[in-house]
């Protein structure tokens, strides 16, 4: 069921990548495009099996870049620190939605895999600078990005803690062409050490480190290409798999070992403002699958605005 949102991210995508900025607001795509920090909470209703509630989500995000100085014949590099952080709490604990609250802090290296295009020289007539130009376009392979990053995860009810520690490894690129299409991806390897676990207390497990990895792969769309007022709508995607290697055998034998899951989120930001207090945006989300920090598999919907305090 969650490649049903990687088939819908993948047609948008057509239209064209999303500009590179800091992620601020629990966006699909991270890219850290001078630094910057933000952060947003607000009401949210929230549908589920279980039923209809209301909650509340609240997100942060911020990041500092460094740009290196390109060797002759390398590509560019920069250095990158960053925080990010997610929660949905239900009012009824009973409404689970398909979601992880997170909390992850990384510090890596990013590297450009595309040049510039060369100087042309300095004799070239308007028409002969455009046929170069055109000739000698540059390069464009996208960038990678590893990153050493510690976290924290639980689920919607808080009925179960995790703390994770390890490597990030990430691939996008932002291209005009039939590129477009090209999802960015990152592959986690991480140290899972569990804090506090109910599915462990009722089945009598002792709480260890166990190992995991996944691979992701997301889409961050503007709908503008199909009307200019659709400039500040934004129709996001994700869609994703887990394994773990040992894990206690007890809840291998419950499904816990592994996992797909996905979200698709339609996205509006307003430029309404009163006072010190915005609207940074009005969103409805869909989540689906299994979650590391859940039981099963499971969807749910939630829609709300997110509110943001200060310019």
């Amino acid at each position: 069921m969650w490649w049903a949102g990687g088939v819908l991210a993948s047609v948008v995508a057509l239209a064209g990548p999303a500009a590179a900025r800091a992620q601020t607001d629990a966006e699909a795509l991270w890219v850290c495009d001078g630094g910057g920090f933000g952060w947003g909470a607000g009401p949210a209703f929230v549908a589920t099996p279980e039923g209809r509630g209301l909650g509340v989500r609240a997100t942060a995000g911020g990041c500092r870049t460094g740009h290196g100085r390109r060797a002759e014949g390398g590509y560019p590099r920069s250095w990158v620190l960053h925080l990010q952080a997610d929660a949905l709490v239900p009012l009824d604990r009973d409404h689970r939605v398909p979601d992880a609250n997170t909390l992850r802090a990384g510090a890596g290296l990013s590297v450009s895999l595309s040049t510039p295009p060369p100087r042309a020289p300095r004799n070239l007539s308007p028409d002969e600078l455009l046929a170069w130009s055109r000739a000698h376009p540059g390069t464009n392979r996208g960038f990678v990005e590893a990153m050493v990053v510690a976290g924290y995860e639980s689920d919607s009810a808080w009925r179960e803690h995790l703390g994770t520690v390890g490597l990030d490894l990430r691939w996008g690129i932002n291209a005009g062409d039939w590129r477009r299409i090209l999802p960015s991806v990152v592959a986690r390897l991480d140290a899972v050490r569990p804090f506090a676990s109910d599915a462990r207390d009722a089945l009598g497990v002792a709480a260890r480190t166990h190992g995991r990895w996944s691979v992701q792969a997301y889409w961050n769309q503007r709908l503008d290409f199909l009307a200019p007022w659709l400039e500040r709508v934004q129709l996001q995607a994700d869609g994703a798999l887990y394994r773990t290697f040992g894990l206690e055998q007890e809840l291998v034998n419950r499904g816990w070992h592994a996992g797909e899951h996905g979200t698709v989120t339609l996205r509006w930001t307003p430029r309404s403002r009163a006072g010190r207090v915005g609207v940074s945006s009005v969103y409805g989300r869909y989540s689906f699958g299994q979650w590391p920090t859940e039981e099963g598999e499971r969807d749910g919907f939630t829609a709300g605005v997110t509110l943001r305090v200060g310019r």
